[in-house]
């Protein structure tokens, strides 16, 4: 699992270090630098190695400028264990990423020549010294800085899902996808016969051994659940399932394919809404009988779900990172995913006019508080997700009742200055006491208004947690 992001000066970026827990949510208005983020993330542990191809020049520097050192950083917990040439171990606990120019001119390249470095670093953030040659009588073994390779950065790697959604970044042949990780038992399983090559419908079903029929089963069922706001006839002719086009390679080109009477389309030939239902059937088909996958990094994952599928996903992911199937890091824009009972998952990134991106979060020493008023709550607001938009405000108004709320609104409206204008959030004093602990935690600007006479109520029951100049009626 990664533990902590570091990234200088990578686009808006100028210098970031985020805590990464088993769920971590990304929230921000556009432009804020929750895709830089994730991107980041991507370039250093994703499916192509890092190299000068990875970067726009100059675009991806901040402040257009490649004479800045650019660095992304990421630790992982547990750390990658490394046994050298005479047996001794080293412990790897992060994988550093620099991309800078040559400060002198050598066989490498001229001064001021771009190049990228990729470093392992030990608990002392320093890259170990590691021997590359066995003892031999009367010869010291030789020593050299431990490089990264592909088995160190395969323990830290991610699985990248961008927004577009398309299924082609899905199918097994991609290294780390869910479905490659699914179909190893299948492959397993596998016994090709003398007909295969000869008897295409044949070898299809010889494919089809008890665990494809399973992944297929789920994916179907539950790609056709979210589906199901285009109603019941329609749902119920779809048929979704495997099919390949390459015979010497069954598993490797098992491609899902949409079927109804007369019409058999490829996955990754659909709509984006019909590919995103069939991505999370992929996601449940993971979760009822997967192995492990590591960190999954989604942007965006709300895109093109309807809101029912959108908490039937979150619900998922949620389920998925806290039984430790794997990480989920994710960046979105949808109070659906943005959860104000789950603050601990909250990176909140902010970035002002000529201001780099700043991250807030729920720190440890104030975590308690929230628990507690996250307990004293309980079900009233897990289920109003108007209560999450707090996280996408500037400034939050907290207000005692819901006639308040609409007085506020109205008396905002009469004065020419929207709430939405001014990107202020409207909430209700008495079930948000938790909103405003949490919105003093990730830095959000408030302001109470209250009857006087409810203040003192309120002042007694929450102590020194309500301000003592909430505004009279």
């Amino acid at each position: 699992m990664l533990t902590r992001l570091i990234v200088r000066n990578y686009r808006c970026l100028e210098e970031v270090e985020v805590p990464l827990g088993p769920l971590t949510a990304f929230v921000g208005p556009n432009g804020s630098g929750k895709t830089a983020i994730l991107q980041a993330l991507n370039i250093l542990l994703g499916e192509t190695w890092p190299s000068l191809r990875s970067f726009r020049i100059p675009q991806d520097f901040t402040a257009f400028d490649p004479s800045r050192e650019l660095e992304i950083v990421a630790t992982f917990d547990p750390p990658y264990e490394h046994k050298d040439k005479i047996g001794a171990s080293h412990s790897i606990c992060s994988i550093k990423l620099l991309c800078r120019p040559y400060k002198k001119s050598g066989k490498w390249g001229s001064a001021g020549d771009l190049h990228v470095d990729l470093q392992p670093l030990d608990e002392d953030g320093k890259v170990p010294d590691v021997a590359i040659t066995p003892p031999r009588k009367g010869v010291q073994p030789q020593f050299q800085p431990l490089s990264v390779g592909t088995d160190l950065r395969d323990h830290a790697r991610i699985l990248y899902i961008d927004h577009r959604r398309s299924l082609s970044q899905h199918w097994p042949n991609v290294r780390g996808s869910i479905l490659g990780k699914l179909l190893q038992d299948a492959r397993k399983e596998f016994k090709p016969n003398d007909g295969f090559s000869d008897a295409y419908k044949k070898a299809m079903e010889c494919l089809r051994t008890e665990r494809v029929c399973e992944i297929e089963n789920v994916v179907k069922e539950t790609a056709k659940r979210m589906l199901g706001f285009l109603g019941t006839d329609v749902a119920s002719a779809v048929d979704i399932g495997f099919g390949f086009a390459d015979p010497a390679n069954p598993f490797g080109s098992l491609r899902l394919e949409y079927r109804e009477p007369g019409l058999t389309v490829p996955g990754d030939e659909l709509s984006p809404g019909f590919q995103s239902a069939i991505v999370v059937g992929i996601f449940e088909a993971f979760r009822r009988l997967g192995a492990s996958v590591g960190t999954v990094v989604i942007e965006e994952p709300e895109m093109y779900l309807h809101p029912q599928a959108q908490r039937y996903f979150y619900k998922l992911l949620c389920d998925m990172a806290d039984k430790g199937q794997c990480q989920v890091i994710y960046s979105t824009h949808s109070p659906i995913f943005a959860d104000v009972n789950r603050f601990e998952t909250l990176r909140l990134i902010r970035r002002g006019p000529g201001v780099f991106a700043q991250v807030d979060y729920v720190r440890t020493d104030n975590q308690a508080e929230l628990e507690k008023a996250r307990e004293g709550l309980k079900l009233s607001g897990k289920f109003d997700p108007a209560r999450n938009e707090v996280l996408f405000a500037r400034r939050a108004l907290l207000v005692e009742g819901f006639a308040d709320r609409i007085a506020a609104l109205i008396t905002a409206r009469k004065n020419g200055e929207g709430p939405r204008r001014r990107r202020c959030s409207h909430h209700r004093l008495w079930r948000q006491v938790g909103n405003r602990n949490g919105g003093r935690c990730l830095s959000i600007p408030k302001h109470t208004v209250c009857r006087a006479a409810r203040r003192g109520h309120l002042a007694r029951r929450y102590g020194s947690r309500f301000p003592k100049t909430a505004a009279r009626e």
